[in-house]
């Protein structure tokens, strides 16, 4: 006899996904969606890509820059699995120059 145990779904995942759906366009927004990208990152780098840059033009629509920095060093960890090693370097730089501000 043998048995697994598994969970069909992440609940904290589940719960910052429904989160970002009521949420308005503000900085928490862009917070939240800093997040998913960070979960995403590491399995799934492709989702992770999207929302950091769906968080970049956020938070540069609202001159947030704090949130353009954590965006840009949320998209360079997916670049990095993504194995796309330019875009990768542009992101980081981009996040230096923002860091040195």
């Amino acid at each position: 006899m043998c048995s697994f145990s598994a969970n069909a779904q992440n609940k904290y995942i589940d719960s910052l996904k429904e989160s970002l759906a009521t949420q308005k366009a503000d900085t928490n927004k862009v917070k939240a969606l800093i997040d998913v990208s960070s979960y995403y990152q590491l399995y799934y780098p492709d989702s992770g890509f999207l929302y950091a840059q769906l968080a970049i033009n956020l938070a540069e629509k609202l001159h947030y820059d704090q949130g353009i920095f954590w965006a840009a060093a949320a998209m360079d960890g997916a670049l990095i699995f993504t194995g796309n090693y330019p875009l990768e370097l542009d992101c980081a730089f981009k996040a230096l120059a923002l860091l040195k501000n």
